[in-house]
């Protein structure tokens, strides 16, 4: 997972006033938070401005592609009904060269280490060749895989039946030690920051694993009182989507301060469901909305929103992409979002 950092805007404009007028202004600014209930936050800018994000038509890439990853100049995708992983170029999203094979339903896919990397639904996770693409050795047997992230030296495989993580050596191909232990069911796993980072969906939580011991730190961090569904690593911080009731039809993007491994107490709140993922870089925070659970309803069509990391708050308006949007990275200048429903990519413009 590419992570680009770039510095808040800062949002100050000095003025020359009376005092006497500062302090008035000042004081009908505190009431009228009060007023309508609002907590203040000065030592946060208001959201981000500017043009917003603007997202390409929709790419045809394969049979329900459910995972997406940028890297080695290119963008790779996981197409799951198509058994194959497509690589596409980040300028126009669309694809190059022939589907790479990649065994029995893929599930995830992950750049990093010197090669992709892709889990598949069979019980293996295969090493593709970026130079000359195409699957290199012999599937590494893996139980149960759900998602992988390669880096800090390793690649990282969660199990969602097993409850762990089975750590792989780039270098030799082989499994590394035994699995981790970690959260119920984790779904999604991130490496930054120091860390490794595991969503734990069936019990809300997050656990951050030292890459050097391969050892959970600390107790596993508390997110949401039902479920995670994803999480990314990026622009000063670990963040994490979750729900503490499925069927409000609410989501909340929480973020762990990475040092202290501790999660902030204000969420940002957002439209969702059960298969929204997320994606950090180029300055802001990326968040899937799949709509409405059924089309024939029209109550909300399928977005991705923008979160501005110092403001802790949704900037814009939500940008358009195709059915079904089912996983999001950055990289290459743009967000790529896979939309699993009609088998298409979206390329966003930041």
């Amino acid at each position: 997972m590419d992570v680009i950092r770039r510095a808040g805007t800062d949002r100050t404009q000095g003025v020359r006033r009376a005092p006497a007028i500062l302090a008035s202004a000042a004081l009908l600014s505190t009431l009228a938070a009060c007023a309508v209930g609002g907590e203040q936050k000065p030592d946060r800018p208001r959201p981000m401005s500017g043009p917003p994000p603007e997202a390409a038509p929709p790419v045809p890439v394969g049979r329900s592609p459910v995972s997406v990853a940028v890297g080695e100049g290119a963008v790779w995708v996981a197409n799951n009904a198509g058994g194959t992983v497509v690589r596409l170029d980040p300028a126009t999203a669309r694809p190059e060269g022939r589907p790479i094979a990649a065994g029995a339903a893929p599930v995830s896919v992950s750049v990093g280490e010197g090669a992709v990397w892709v889990a598949d639904g069979g019980g293996s996770v295969r090493r593709i060749d970026p130079s000359r693409p195409n699957a290199d050795g012999r599937p590494i047997p893996v139980e149960d895989p759900s998602a992988l992230a390669a880096g800090a030296g390793a690649v990282w495989v969660t199990s969602s039946a097993r409850d762990t993580v089975t750590v792989i050596d780039p270098a030799t191909g082989a499994v590394a030690g035994e699995p981790i232990r970690v959260g119920d069911g984790p779904t999604d796993v991130a490496v930054g920051e120091g860390a490794v980072w595991v969503a734990n969906s069936g019990d809300g939580t997050v656990t951050k694993i030292d890459p050097e011991t391969r050892r959970p730190a600390g107790e596993p961090i508390a997110i949401a009182r039902d479920q995670v569904f994803g999480l990314a690593v990026g622009e000063g911080g670990v963040w994490v989507v979750g729900s503490d009731d499925p069927l409000s039809g609410r989501v909340k993007v929480v973020r762990i301060e990475p040092g202290s491994g501790k999660a902030e107490e204000d969420p940002v709140a957002l439209d969702g469901t059960v298969t929204t993922r997320l994606a950090a870089g180029l300055g802001a925070v990326w968040v899937t909305d799949p709509g409405s659970v059924l089309a024939a309803t029209n109550e909300r069509s399928p977005t991705v929103s923008r979160i501005d990391p110092p403001a802790r708050a949704v900037a814009g308006r939500p940008v358009p992409v195709g059915q079904g949007p089912a996983d999001i990275a950055t990289g290459e200048g743009a967000v790529f979002v896979v939309n699993s429903g009609d088998g298409t990519v979206t390329r966003i413009e930041p």
